[in-house]
């Protein structure tokens, strides 16, 4: 079975016998919001979840995880009562994990600011034989700088 789990929280939520979802840790307060305003969705509607847990040794008061998911209505078929999501369902925005580290947009983008050689970029994140795999995928600005096509949008540059 599955669990839903951050490393500021531990466990959120975690499948039962039943399959249906996850119900809920009883140890935090799960809502579903509207990504970037913190509004909450009606019941079976996709939004971030956003976690708060009073834990006394290390309190976290709605953190945002950037996670999507939605509330699923009903009581749970194990037995369970407390609120069950569907699970993991995406991200809210275009952050990405990479070995367990959080990769932002902005940071792609402070790669590409440094090197004025390059147009677009793109990070691709894959897995191979069990492990994240990391790819930074450019353009280049000008077209005299080009030494080869690797793919319809990637274009390797002479140094």
């Amino acid at each position: 079975m599955q669990c839903y789990a951050t490393a500021e929280l531990g466990v959120i939520a975690y499948e039962t016998s039943a399959l249906e979802g996850m119900v809920v840790n009883e140890s935090v307060i799960l809502e579903i919001v509207r990504p970037g305003t913190g509004d909450s969705v009606s019941e079976g509607e996709v939004g971030e979840v956003v976690v708060t847990s009073f834990n006394a040794d290390y309190p976290m008061i709605r953190l945002a995880t950037g996670d999507l998911s939605a509330v699923l209505v009903g009581r749970s078929p194990c037995g369970r009562t407390n609120m069950r999501i569907k699970g993991w369902m995406g991200r809210a925005d275009q952050t990405t994990k990479v070995k367990g580290m959080f990769v932002h947009p902005g940071q792609i983008a402070e790669v590409a600011k440094r090197h004025p050689e390059l147009g677009r970029v793109r990070l691709a994140v894959t897995r191979e034989a069990e492990q994240d795999v990391m790819a930074l995928a450019a353009e280049c600005a000008n077209a005299a700088h080009t030494s080869g096509l690797r793919m319809p949008w990637q274009l390797r540059c002479k140094p």
